[in-house]
């Protein structure tokens, strides 16, 4: 289920946190679209999960939860994701930094929309916008009923929108590293377990023919 930027606009005026001006409530939810296109349960495949598709191996220790499943399940939630990204920006120093939706400027497509949703929403609007959104999902949910929401591997998308996500990942070049580092590390892995095959199989034979000839 994605949520439209009037939707994550609602969620981050209701939560400011550290985002108190609007301008940064814009940032974030441009962020959060060009992140995740606006989907509450979506995982990249590799390492992040969420709206702002938080890492959860670098900020494990920030996400509530005793179980990797329980922490990924807290991601997953719109407002659990909010905490943890407003966490991270304050830890960058205030900065969009650890965003590559940022760093890379794709955010900036969906700033103009992000800006009148955060600027042109009245108390009323953003109120109504909440309550839609508690009726999405609410199995396990969280303060905005979103706890059950999930993003199924795309399932819920429609074919335009899981093209368009993954036009998204390979346009990321950071993307492209974390996959040449994974697959680079296997490649070693296979290496060494061939080479480590070889030498058990040459062991095996050259105990062979040793026994053949005390045996002779």
């Amino acid at each position: 289920m994605a949520l439209s930027e009037f939707y994550v606009a609602a969620l981050v005026k209701a939560h400011p946190g550290p985002w108190r001006d609007k301008a940064t409530q814009a940032t974030a939810v441009a962020v959060a679209m060009a992140e995740s296109g606006g989907r509450a349960g979506v995982y990249n495949g590799i390492c992040c999960y969420g709206l702002w598709q938080i890492n959860l191996s670098a900020h494990r220790d920030k996400i509530p939860g005793r179980t990797t499943a329980a922490k990924i399940a807290y991601l997953k939630t719109a407002s659990g994701n909010l905490n943890i990204a407003q966490q991270v920006w304050t830890e960058a120093g205030g900065s969009w930094s650890p965003w590559s939706a940022y760093t890379n400027g794709s955010y900036g497509k969906y700033l103009n929309k992000a800006g009148n949703a955060v600027g042109g929403m009245t108390p009323a609007q953003q109120q109504q916008l909440l309550d839609q959104i508690k009726g999405i999902g609410t199995a396990g949910g969280d303060a905005l009923g979103l706890g059950g929401v999930r993003d199924a591997a795309g399932a819920v998308l429609s074919p335009l929108e899981g093209i368009s996500a993954a036009i998204s990942w390979i346009a990321d070049p950071h993307n492209w590293l974390r996959l040449a580092t994974f697959v680079g590390g296997l490649a070693v892995l296979l290496v060494v377990g061939a080479s480590l095959l070889r030498q058990t199989s040459l062991g095996s034979a050259a105990v062979g023919v040793a026994t053949k000839g005390a045996v002779s």
